[in-house]
């Protein structure tokens, strides 16, 4: 398909424009303008030459063969569109490429690409990745850039060679990418020296006892953590003790505190802190072949060894692909250890179940690459469970991820020691719960809690909106911390979150990412104070007619404009009311028999609002 027309009355060659709408083989020639609406597929040829731009929209296919697009034009390639090629450049602009047009060139990373032939090929230096990519060359495809795929990465035949450009393996709340290298007859291999490979974690699942790669270097939110193993916080209840015990699941654990939601496993035996809405990352090779893990229980119930004197043993999907527990039960697996897993299910915020003969309850079978869990073993003994690359299966779903979390509004803060971190989340959301804080039992461990309840909260369900906080410290030694505001959000854009330290009399405004510093001592305990304030009200009010100030123990307040009734509000630092008031006209001045330090003053009329905070100093 192609022509080139003559205006019937100027005599000047034109370039007409093409669209396809359904399956259309034989384009080539020059064209102004050409759209592959979705259901259209244009099969070329021969060269397409574009003066105008060359579109290949959601749903619509662009099978290139070994030709190339021409032309001043532009190209683009939008997500959810096709694009094959056999060209031995690939999407570059050399002579043997597929993008050799002068024009901009789009190829969108959330669009499908394949990548066949028989001779030795390359990705070509304009193509950075897609959704799902298919590579079936038996000469092999080379990667001539770094390049990141966000599904499947298919490998159906030939090499995938990515060399030291680095291949990223992404993921999202709504997909995993994965490596499917297995799928019936195909016959592909990846050869690299590195690959990232990443995990979105949500609503609470853990992420993960083994990891999917060798790794050298694995990160949560693009923060490296450690060689090894990314896990939850993993805690075992001690009777003799009477207290929850921190329990290391293995080399290169690390712990976060912050958790939408605490589980119990069977007779309080086990709890887990799992993680909230982050990105992981695994750098490093991916794991292949067999991968057998040891399944224990001991004799006893008594430190040194709680965990697996219970029989519990933290596992993870191995694999850059999930598993299915359909065809787990074969000898030298569950089956034979007496064992059930304990699978996280982010729908009910609770732990399922999987029997050794695959039965699953409030569980799926499939579980997602990088994906920890827990295998229980009721029997005093050790065994193996071996992983076999038999059990994977190509699924780039999310099963275990909820895609967000409701939570309305949330402030998460840190303290940060030399070894040591901790942290706690205020909020509002209906899925935000108040969490009960477990103290870690190292003497070298920082601590911060909302002092309420019966020994403090990790979370605190409560309205932000002019409210203040509470915040408690346990430091294990005199030195220097550092308080961070790790987020703010959901707040209206007029609030202010201010820190006090009640010990220096000082406030600092906090932004997202800012940090407050302190000299602290051991027997810091009440010092701060988290302090949420709006300038005016939602609906209009104005802050600025009230001038707010003390002198002394005097409180005085002077309004702009004269007002029949305002009302005054005085609390103290942990939201108590210590006056409550009201005046008509333009001033009113009232003695505080208050304690020294500061109280905040909320005044209200019909037409301003105002909450500010005022030092009192007592003769």
């Amino acid at each position: 398909m192609a022509g080139v027309f003559t205006h019937p009355r100027l005599g000047i060659a034109s370039l007409p424009n093409l669209t396809i709408s359904l399956p259309t083989t034989g384009v080539f020639g020059s064209y102004n303008n050409v759209v592959i609406q979705n259901g259209g597929t244009a099969t070329l040829s021969g060269n397409i030459a574009v003066a105008g731009a060359l579109t290949v929209q959601s749903g619509g296919s662009m099978i290139f063969g070994s030709n190339s697009v021409l032309g001043s034009g532009s190209l683009a390639i939008n997500a959810g569109a096709n694009a094959t090629t056999t060209a031995v450049g690939g999407f570059a602009n050399a002579g043997n490429g597929v993008t050799r047009n002068s024009g901009v060139k789009t190829l969108s990373a959330d669009a499908n690409y394949s990548f066949l032939g028989t001779l030795a090929s390359a990705t070509g230096g304009f193509w950075t990745g897609g959704r799902d990519v298919i590579i079936n060359n038996p000469a092999g495809v080379t990667l001539s850039s770094a390049s990141t795929v966000g599904g499947t990465l298919a490998l159906v035949g030939g090499a995938f060679n990515a060399g030291s450009n680095l291949l990223t393996i992404n993921s999202t709340a709504a997909r995993q990418g994965i490596i499917d290298d297995f799928t019936g007859g195909y016959a592909g291999s990846l050869s690299t020296t590195s690959i990232k490979f990443k995990r979105y974690g949500g609503g609470g699942q853990i992420t993960s006892f083994i990891p999917p790669v060798i790794s050298s270097a694995n990160t949560i939110n693009s923060s490296i953590v450690s060689a090894g193993p990314i896990c939850a916080d993993v805690r075992e209840f001690a009777e003799e003790d009477n207290k929850w015990i921190p329990v290391s699941p293995g080399d290169g654990a690390c712990t976060d505190p912050l958790i939408n939601s605490p589980s119990i496993l069977s007779s309080n035996s086990l709890l887990v802190f799992s993680f909230g809405l982050k990105t992981y990352q695994f750098e490093g090779l991916p794991q292949s072949g067999n991968q057998i893990r040891s399944i224990t229980r001991t004799i006893g119930t008594v430190p040194p060894a709680p965990f697996i004197a219970r029989g519990w043993n933290p596992m993870g999907n191995p694999y850059t692909a999930p598993i299915s527990w359909s065809t787990f039960d074969t000898p030298g697996n569950l089956g034979q250890s007496n064992c059930i897993a304990y699978v996280w299910n982010s729908s009910t915020l609770n732990y399922g179940t999987i029997t050794p003969a695959g039965v699953a309850v409030n569980a799926n079978n499939i579980i997602s690459p990088g994906q920890g869990f827990l295998i229980r073993r009721s029997t005093v003994g050790t065994g193996n469970v071996t992983f076999e690359p038999s059990m994977r299966v190509s699924s780039t779903t999310q099963t275990y991820v909820r895609e967000s979390v409701n939570i309305d509004q949330e402030v998460r803060l840190s303290l940060n020691g030399s070894v040591s971190k901790d942290a706690i989340l205020v909020g509002s959301g209906a899925d935000f719960i108040n969490i009960d804080k477990m103290f870690s039992s190292s003497d070298k461990a920082v601590s911060l809690f909302i002092p309420t309840g019966e020994e403090g909260l990790t979370a605190l369900t409560v309205d932000l909106k002019d409210n203040i906080i509470p915040v408690s410290v346990k430091l294990p030694a005199d030195g220097y911390y550092t308080i961070s505001a790790e987020v703010i959000n959901g707040l209206p854009s007029n609030a202010t979150v201010l820190i006090e330290d009640k010990v220096t009399n000082r406030f600092m405004e906090l932004t997202e990412g800012s940090t407050y510093s302190f000299n602290g001592k051991v027997t810091d305990n009440a010092r701060f104070a988290l302090h949420i304030q709006t300038s005016s009200a939602s609906n209009g009010l104005s802050a600025q007619n009230i001038l707010i100030y003390t002198a002394g123990t005097d409180l005085n307040i002077r309004l702009t404009e004269a007002s029949e009734s305002s009302s005054v509000l005085v609390c103290d630092l942990a939201g108590r009311s210590v006056l409550s008031t009201t005046f008509s006209g333009i001033e009113f001045k009232q003695g505080l028999n208050l304690p020294s330090g500061v109280y905040t003053v909320s005044v209200r009329n019909v037409s301003s609002v105002k909450t500010q905070k005022v030092l009192v100093k007592a003769n």
